[in-house]
């Protein structure tokens, strides 16, 4: 998989920074700076924003520990659909400020980023037609997944009543692709779930038929869609997920394919995902990676 530059050292903290799209600000973000800079130099523009705010992560007290710089830049030409753009998020001690060293660094070519709650950090790394996307998470920020269906953020319930963040991702692998294992010809992607900052299961998908996988991994002639759905049951589920405990209300990940007509359904369990009472599609397998 692609990768990017990462510095980090360990780090606890709760969220308090949310829905930071590139070039424009939630309205009720009262207490966080913006500097912003356009640019245009005959058919090329310039895109430069940075974003400051304080942010807790996973922390029930001692609120905004940690100071976030956020800083987005593109570039591109008028005429031309091609472009460029860079994401860098800094993590500062909130009491050091930015004079001080960062706590981590997360760096990655891309369009956009977002905070989005429950501290994940989001960058769109697709800069043209392709649809890619990156989860970072931002108590630390360690690379979770990246994915090339629109991630999945999602919470559950224990009997408990805990809840657990979740986060879904299917990693397609390009023609190109640098991992001897991932570039298996067999090989339709890589579905990772993450919970709470952390790497829950990771499982391969693959299909018997080389032409059956390609045409799965188009990035062109297929697309990929990941919900959360009541297990046995039709119908994607929305902000419900956490309403209930698994138990009472089992769920499942579907993976779908629209132009090829396929769905998988992986059940949620309190480890991670599920192997034995899933829905697979003829001809394709799963394994844990």
């Amino acid at each position: 998989m692609t990768r990017l530059r990462l510095t980090c050292r360990p780090l606890l903290l709760a969220l308090g920074l949310s829905g930071l799209l590139a070039g424009s600000l939630p309205a009720w973000a009262d207490g966080i700076s913006v500097t912003s800079k356009a640019s245009a130099n005959g058919d090329s523009r310039l895109i430069d924003n940075t974003i400051l705010g304080f942010s807790s992560c996973r922390q029930d007290h001692d609120a905004d520990r940690m100071l976030l710089r956020l800083h987005l830049t593109r570039k591109w030409d008028v005429n031309s659909p091609e472009g460029e753009g860079h994401v860098r998020l800094d993590a500062f001690d909130a009491k050091a400020g930015t004079s001080g060293t960062p706590l981590y660094t997360v760096e990655a070519e891309g369009s956009a980023a977002q905070i989005l709650p429950d501290c994940l950090l989001q960058i769109d790394r697709g800069l043209e037609d392709l649809e890619w996307w990156q989860i970072n998470d931002l108590a630390s920020g360690t690379l979770l997944f990246e994915t090339m269906a629109e991630p999945l953020v999602f919470a559950t319930l224990d009997d408990d009543q805990i809840r657990s963040t979740q986060a879904a991702g299917f990693y397609v692998p390009p023609d190109d692709e640098a991992d001897k294992k991932l570039a298996d010809p067999h090989v339709v992607g890589l579905l990772t779930l993450a919970t709470d900052g952390k790497i829950a299961t990771r499982l391969l998908v693959t299909a018997a038929d080389p032409a059956k996988a390609a045409a799965l991994r188009s990035y062109w002639d297929e697309r990929r869609y990941l919900a959360v759905v009541e297990t046995g049951k039709p119908g994607a589920l929305g902000a419900a997920t956490a309403e209930q405990p698994l138990s009472k209300r089992p769920l499942s990940v579907e993976v779908s394919w629209p132009v090829a007509g396929l769905a998988l359904r992986l059940p949620i369990g309190p480890a991670g995902l599920k192997t034995e009472g899933a829905v697979i599609p003829a001809g394709l397998k799963v394994a844990p990676w």
